[in-house]
């Protein structure tokens, strides 16, 4: 399979930085030319967006949220995606446009239309490949939470729709949506992830 950009997702305390960390790990033993990026974040405008973003400090509106998020990925698409599929390199990130599709369209009830072509043209034509989507339970997800930042600190009713959200785009796009148990053994996530990807 040649190198692909690969969202890794699911609610705010699934285990997605837990996964990626295994998985890094997984990459590195069999060589694989990779990069691994966060949203937000990543880079100096990145982190700045970040902290905008998620700071408890700060009331950012819906609207804002999403263009701000798009800001990110627009950076990070110039910056890091492109050249790195350019090169060869896979890409691995912590979060995607799929997570403006769920949290900030389906979650908070924007337009989606709107949502996704504003990512669009952000993106500027750089889309996931693949999504290797953790499910866990929003009840789980809450006692996982120790310090929750602004989005985190939503409370369950918009947790989850977002999780009803993340649920409808993977089975809507299921040739290209892994969804792997949150409460399994994470290598065994990461074990299937792999093989789903042909690595």
């Amino acid at each position: 399979m040649n190198n692909l950009y690969v969202a890794i997702e699911g609610v705010d305390g699934s285990g997605k930085s837990t996964f990626l960390k295994e998985l890094v790990n997984e990459l590195n033993k069999k060589k694989v030319d990779f990069i691994t990026l966060r949203e937000p974040g990543h880079g100096l405008i990145g982190e700045k967006i970040r902290e905008l973003l998620l700071s408890n400090d700060y009331k950012v509106s819906h609207r804002s949220e999403v263009l701000l998020f798009a800001a990110n990925r627009a950076q990070l698409s110039h910056d890091e995606i492109k050249p790195a599929i350019a090169s060869g390199k896979w890409v691995f990130s912590d979060r995607t446009v799929i997570s403006s599709l769920a949290y900030q369209a389906l979650g908070r009830g924007l337009d989606l239309e709107s949502v996704e072509k504003i990512n669009e043209f952000a993106l500027d034509g750089i889309w996931p490949d693949r999504v290797i989507l953790l499910n866990l339970p929003v009840d789980k997800v809450k006692e996982r939470q120790v310090i929750a930042d602004r989005i985190g600190s939503s409370d369950y009713k918009f947790f989850s729709q977002v999780q009803k959200a993340y649920l409808a785009i993977a089975d809507a796009n299921k040739d290209s949506y892994l969804v792997l148990d949150g409460e399994k053994e994470i290598r065994d996530n990461v074990s299937t992830a792999l093989k789903w990807l042909s690595l």
